[in-house]
């Protein structure tokens, strides 16, 4: 097996893959021959020329490349904007069922509240007064008679 490589680079030995000095014709281990040529710039231009010719050839030109992702991000954009809009759109209609339920609820809390008064109770001597129709619990003093602290209360 011969290996082309140019005088001035060491290589590696293709059977026994030791490292032969650069300026050596064969492996110093196996005594495989290594050839050594002079590679002119012509060759390397030559061969690059070539693939070079061959992208060229297989590559549709830049420009359509760039207007192609252009379009194709265009039209995922446009796709993901309706599928944002859509989503947006359930989780406001999410949103406003949330708040109708909030305010149907506090509405009847409120009646409720309007139905039962509710009660003051202290904290210190277990003593209350049952809050009548019309009454709130801050037409009362805070304090009991026996010193403690009156808490409004729904229950008992």
């Amino acid at each position: 097996i011969k290996r082309t490589v140019s005088a001035d680079q060491a290589t590696t030995c293709p059977k026994c893959y030791a490292d032969v000095p650069p300026g050596t014709s064969f492996c110093t281990d196996c005594g495989t021959s290594i050839k050594v040529t002079n590679v002119s710039n012509s060759a390397i231009n030559e061969e690059l020329r070539k693939r070079q010719e061959m992208r060229e050839g297989n590559n549709p030109v830049k420009g359509d490349t760039v207007d192609n992702v252009v379009e194709s991000g265009k039209g995922l954009m446009k796709g993901l904007g309706g599928f944002l809009n859509k989503a947006a759109e359930s989780i406001d209609k999410n949103i406003e069922k949330t708040r109708q339920g909030q305010y149907t609820s506090a509405k009847e809390n409120n009646h409720n509240l309007m139905e039962t008064p509710g009660y003051l109770v202290c904290d210190e001597c277990g003593g209350y007064y049952e809050l009548q129709q019309g009454e709130s619990a801050d037409d009362f003093a805070d304090e009991c008679d026996c010193g403690g602290n009156l808490e409004h209360k729904l229950r008992l």
